[in-house]
């Protein structure tokens, strides 16, 4: 059922509240049928309801009524009902019209994302209004004021006498639902809430109030996921967002693993609901790239490990609980590392420890060369266990691997090396080294430089009493290095000391003696029967594929430390007694502990040459492996001790045995302008847009803030920056709690699509009264055509239409542009409130024989409130305008309407024909007249205020409001001065101090170019604002900052122009403010502009030094002419040089430096001193020597100055003399004479 119309409409009449129910008829309008009148009962039993207040009369009635009418208005339904109430008291007859009429319209939902309602802006024609209505709209029964409601995007637009109004689909205050139908869907019901005002001829408001209920349809809800994974963390991290806020997750797949709600958020894996202001939401899924749930992967592209993670969410739609699955993959990599071992001592080896990772299976473990496996620990005596946490191996002490030093009889030094390799390349990544120290009774070393290190128990092999000291090897000369009561140190190289060398099929034995001197001691003790246990056998054995030359020729070395093992020829004759100890290989072919039976072998004494060191290279560490081809060849010579070995190798491309990796820059070429990628920045300056390119972009592409160019800097040869300072003009900011966030519209153009704003525009600025374009005459022409535009077209800004539109445009040739002045109130502008004020203008010239235009537009607000009253006099038109909100001054009297005698009336396009302009504003008045109309009063017609020309224009406009009449006096009144130069060098221009009868001088300010200036800066820029006889006399130095100066004339003067800027404050006895300004451009005449030179020559320098000064900042120096002789300038010549020197005055001067002896210095002896100092001559055959003689050095100067840019030519004249004293000069003697009796 919906809800009835309420309309209420004020009672004017007192008397209404008297008049009771009872003598009140209704009649209704609407069918076909005139309804007879009818009593308020009879009315109410028909659905009716009639209300009287004290100060109201209420008519209220359901839709559908069998008396309203439905129509459409503009194309929009409405339904409407009509009742008259009328009563009627003894003659008197008062009658109410009551009208309710109401958009049936149900909404309507568009592309661009909004819910439309419409409304005739006239709803019933007994409801017309002749004044636009207002409306304001809200939701929920709460209407917001026109800021809120802009920034909650609501629109309200009038079209075709229909007001539209627009929401958002999003927007605050509406009502959201998700729904699930195959995917995921929303709707929106907003409670619209609309106030429609409107104003009768009378200024009675009539408002109307609609409440409706309008929705969407069924919209598209995306969710999105983002990856925010930070590889460093070993985490992934992945946000699923604009979740709606009846909906939640319920359960989640990763890699196909179901996680239910509620989650545990275990250590790996956690979800966190995220709550966003917009009363949306999101999940933050945590899961550790190594739970076992993660897909790894090693990927040899990037030389990394990937983890790769499939995540499905399973979400419902509260409170029906409707799944609803959204899907998301997300990939990162991670560096790996090589595994770390912990390595501890212990009295029996050592201990290593790896705690396992996941990635470690990317490296192989080895021992040496051969991989580590549990068959190779049982192999080498290691004890070896490995699970999915740690591996353990313990190293014992003399198992092979280890690599031994300090050896001696209190023990050694034992090194076990683990190495980690790249499988493929089998280079070694990183390793664990364990060094410890041990003890043990006794051990055999074979190293790989062919030394054998033995501590054998001699306890068993010498007699009772025996002193291990005197055993000795097979070379009796070769004793012990170190002995203590059973045990002696050997340490020796294989070929030395008698070692024989046993040669078989895949090994070489190098092997030797212990002896106790047998005859020593049977002299001591011949009964004693142990004479006989008198030898111990050390045997050293090496694969043969492990040496590179055998010893009997070269110096030993092999890649494979030998296995030793120390035999007692009577105890025990078989077996080892220490096992082999190795420093860091493992043998490929392993050597068993335990005896075996072998081929016989031949047996040599060891031969011994000086030794010869060569070094060969360990090519057996690259014999191929497994993908490559390879063959050994071994010969064996049987009558000499060394072998030799041969291999040719055929190396695949693809085989394991290298490993290549190249780096390819590529380098593009770049061939067109694609689009740029924009990025912003936030620093502590303002915002920071990079531009990432390819190369020459900046070739191609422009970046605008609005309509002002950004200028690009070159970062590096990846991007382009620009840096826009904070609260620059474009910037949008929106507070957030204690943020500020920053908006702007940065907007990309391609160079070869617009031209932007064209270089000749210097300047658009905005001032407290009027907006200013300055454009380059060497771009326009003299006389630039401008056009203002505004939505009914472009206007051509003549001279006549500029001055009736509050357009000035003046030619300013010392700063050299062009500039065009339009009022706030000029005809075309777009005013918003008197507070915006948008200019729109056309810049029309000719380019290569074609024309161009280039559209100029800005938005200006006023930086001063306006005052009640506002007079501004430019230079070709007056304009005044008042506030429209009049306030009577006090003290008015009747006849002051009466006062003036304005010319017929005329209505405001009459008066537009004339010449005229009138405006009403939201808030003002305005009127604005050309100088020089007929209408007016001006210094032709012998108006002159205290001796001050001045021009002035009155109109009065009023009009009738029922029997109300309005009128309202406009004045302008300008001072017409010209302006004069006094010859103390101020410029002078003066004005009445009572333009305006009535009304006090309050204050005046005084500036420049359009910049008015505090008092305090006019004192001290020389600013002079005297009062006298009622005159305001405004006095400015000639070489005031600000104003333009100019260079001309064949004798060189300069004049000086002000743009003159001036405000006047007056008040009224209500203190009500008028403030009248004054736009003028003030010249000086020509003036003398002296430039002088100063001899600066210092004599013992040997140089003239002449110095040109004053010259102007428009005047430069184009040649000068020494003696006759024209050098332009720059100089070509080395010989002098000419510097100019800038002054902070903005003059400069030039410096001439002429060395004496330049063949362009005229010289000239001075003969009378000759005379003076004749006794002092010196004579030769054929010389004669003048001695204390004066010469000088004549400099002529003509300076060539030109005057820019008229390039205007001015010479300036100077000559300087040099005399120098005490010169010796030689010269012929013959010609002495002659000229000396010449003189005489």
């Amino acid at each position: 059922m919906r809800s009835p119309v309420h309309l209420s409409q004020e009672r004017r009449l007192e008397c209404c509240s008297k008049i009771t129910t009872s003598d009140w008829q209704v009649m209704l309008h609407g069918g076909e049928e005139q309804v007879m009148p009818m009593n308020l009962s009879e009315a109410h039993k028909r659905g009716y309801s009639f209300d009287l207040t004290d100060s109201r009369l209420v008519l209220r009635a359901p839709y559908g009524q069998p008396e309203s009418f439905s129509t459409e208005v503009n194309g929009v339904p409405v339904e409407a009902v009509h009742a008259t109430l009328f009563s009627r008291q003894r003659w008197v007859v008062l009658m109410v019209d009551l009208v309710a009429a109401c958009s049936m319209h149900e909404g309507s939902y568009n592309d661009s994302g909004y819910m439309m309602w419409d409304t005739p802006e006239v709803l019933h024609l007994l409801m017309t209004s002749q004044h636009e209505a207002q409306v304001k709209i809200g939701v929920n029964g709460e209407l917001v004021e026109e800021p809120v409601a802009e920034e909650r995007g609501y629109i309200v637009e009038k079209q075709n006498a229909i007001i539209q109004i627009r929401i958002p689909y999003n927007a605050e205050g509406a009502i959201r639902k998700s729904l699930v139908s195959g995917d995921l869907f929303e709707f929106y019901i907003f409670d619209l809430y609309l106030e429609q005002m409107s104003f009768g001829d009378d200024q009675m408001d009539t408002r109307l109030r609609a409440h409706r209920t309008l929705a969407t349809p069924l919209l598209p809800r995306f969710l999105f996921s983002e990856n925010r994974t930070v590889p460093e963390e070993r985490v992934f991290t992945v946000y699923l967002g604009d979740v709606p806020e009846d909906v939640e997750l319920a359960a989640v797949h990763l890699n196909g693993q179901k996680c239910k709600a509620p989650f545990t958020n275990e250590s790996s894996l956690t979800i966190t609901n995220v709550i966003q202001p917009n009363n949306n939401h999101g999940y933050t899924l945590k899961v550790s790239m190594f739970d076992p749930v993660i897909r790894q992967k090693f990927s040899k592209e990037d030389a990394a490990m990937q983890h790769t993670l499939e995540i499905n969410y399973t979400l419902t739609v509260l409170p029906e609980n409707e799944p609803f699955y959204h899907l998301a993959s997300v990939m990162a990599f991670t560096d790996v590392s090589p595994p770390v071992f912990d390595a501890v001592c212990t009295e029996s080896g050592i201990s290593f420890k790896l705690d396992h990772r996941p990635f470690d299976y990317l490296w192989e473990i080895t021992i040496d060369s051969d991989l580590l496996t549990p068959e190779l620990a049982e192999q080498h005596g290691y004890i070896m266990s490995n699970d999915s946490n740690s591996l353990l191996l313990e190293v014992p002490v003399l198992s092979q691997g280890y690599q031994y030093e300090g050896f001696n009889l209190k023990g050694f030094i034992g090194t076990f090396k683990i190495l980690i390799r790249n499988p493929e390349t089998s280079e070694v990544q990183s390793s664990a080294i364990k060094t410890c120290s041990f003890t043990t009774t006794e051990l055999i070393m074979c190293s790989t430089d062919g030394r054998m290190t033995v501590v054998a128990d001699l306890a068993l092999a010498i007699p009772n009493g025996g002193n291990p000291a005197r055993t000795n090897l097979r070379d009796k000369y070769c004793g012990p290095k170190e002995t203590d009561g059973s045990r002696a140190l050997f340490s020796f190289s294989l070929n030395s000391c008698g070692s024989t060398v046993k040669l078989g099929k895949e090994y070489v034995t190098y092997e030797n003696e212990i002896f106790y001197s047998k005859k020593l001691h049977a002299l001591k003790n011949p009964a004693d029967p142990s004479s006989d246990i008198d030898r111990v056998t050390m045997q050293c054995t090496y694969p043969l594929s492990g040496l590179f030359r055998l010893f009997s020729v070269y110096k030993f070395e092999s890649d494979k430390a030998g296995f030793g093992r120390i035999v007692h020829s009577v105890h025990s004759t078989e077996g080892l007694l220490s096992p082999t100890m190795e420093p860091t290989t493992v043998f490929q072919t392993p050597v068993y502990t335990t005896r075996r039976s072998r081929r016989p072998v031949s047996m040599r004494p060891g031969y011994q040459p000086p030794a010869k060191y060569i070094k060969v290279s360990s090519f057996l560490k690259n014999l191929p492996k497994k993908g490559a081809k390879g063959q050994l060849q071994t010969k064996l010579n049987p009558f000499n001790s060394f072998l030799s070995f041969t291999f040719t190798f055929n190396i695949l491309p693809n085989g394991e045995q290298f490993y290549h990796r190249a780096t390819i820059e590529h380098s593009v070429e770049y061939t067109a302008p694609t689009s740029p990628k924009l990025e912003g920045k936030c620093t502590e300056r303002g915002l920071l847009v990079l531009l990432h390119h390819g190369a020459q972009a900046e070739l191609h592409w422009e970046l605008f803030l609005g309509a002002h160019k950004l200028d690009w800097d070159l970062a590096d040869e990846d991007y382009f920056t620009v840096e826009i300072p904070r609260y620059s003009p474009g910037m949008n900011y929106v507070t957030f709690c204690s943020c500020f966030s920053v908006a702007l519209l940065l907007s990309l153009w391609s160079r070869a699509e617009t031209a932007g704003i064209p270089d000749g525009v210097l300047r658009m600025e905005c001032h407290d009264r009027y907006f200013m374009i300055a454009v380059d005459p060497s771009f326009t022409g003299d006389e630039p055509h401008f056009e203002a535009v505004d939505e009914t077209g472009a206007y051509a800004i003549t001279q006549l239409y500029a001055a009736q539109c509050g357009y000035s445009i003046n030619v300013h040739p010392l700063p050299g542009h062009v500039e065009l002045r339009a009022s706030y109130f000029s005809c075309q502008t777009q005013n918003k409130d008197d507070e915006m004020f948008t200019f729109n203008f056309n810049l029309n010239v000719t380019q290569e024989g074609k024309e161009v235009t280039y559209p100029l537009n800005k938005t200006c607000s006023p930086s001063l409130p306006w005052s009640p009253r506002e007079v501004t006099c430019e230079t070709n038109y007056m304009e005044v305008s008042v506030r429209s909100e009049v306030t009577c001054p006090s003290g008015t009297k009747k006849d002051d309407w009466n006062s003036l005698k304005p010319l017929p009336p005329m209505n405001i396009s009459d008066a537009r024909k004339q010449g005229y302009v009138f405006l009403l504003t939201e808030g003002r008045l305005v009127f604005r007249a050309p100088y020089g109309q007929p209408d007016s009063f001006s210094t032709e017609r012998s108006l002159q205020v205290n001796g001050v020309p001045v021009e002035a224009v009155h109109a009065t406009i009023f009009s009738r409001q029922s029997w109300v009449v309005l009128m309202v006096d406009l004045v302008a009144a300008c001072s017409m001065d010209e302006g004069l130069y006094h010859e103390s060098g101020y410029m002078m221009w003066e004005t009445p101090e009572m333009l305006y009868p009535n009304l006090d001088g309050q204050q005046v300010n005084v500036g420049l170019k359009g910049e008015l200036v505090a008092q305090p800066v006019a004192e001290e820029r020389g600013y002079i604002v005297g009062k006298q006889n009622n005159t305001i006399q405004i006095c400015i130095p000639e070489n005031a900052e600000g104003r333009c100066r100019k260079c001309c004339g064949d004798n060189l003067y300069e004049f000086y122009v002000y743009h003159l800027y001036l405000e006047q404050i007056l008040v009224d006895e209500d203190r009500v403010e008028t403030r009248i300004r004054f736009l003028r451009t003030l010249a000086t005449p020509l003036l003398p502009s002296p430039i002088f030179t100063e001899n600066q020559t210092v004599l013992e320098e040997n140089m003239f030094t002449v110095y040109l000064g004053d010259v102007p900042e428009d005047v430069q120096l184009a040649a000068v002419h020494l003696n006759g002789q024209e050098f332009t300038v720059p100089l070509n010549v080395s010989s002098f040089i000419i510097t100019k020197v800038v002054h902070p005055n903005n003059t400069h001067g030039y410096k001439l430096k002429v060395p004496f002896e330049d063949p362009v210095v005229l010289q000239q002896l001075d003969m009378s001193s000759v005379i003076m100092n004749v006794l002092c001559l010196q004579f030769s055959k054929t010389d004669a020597v003048l001695h204390y003689a004066v010469l000088h050095y004549i400099l002529n100067i003509n300076y060539t100055l030109t005057v820019l840019p008229e390039k205007d030519l001015y010479y300036h004249m100077e000559s300087v003399v040099a005399l120098v004293t005490d010169v010796c000069k030689s010269i012929p003697l013959k010609g002495f004479l002659f000229f000396l009796i010449l003189f005489l």
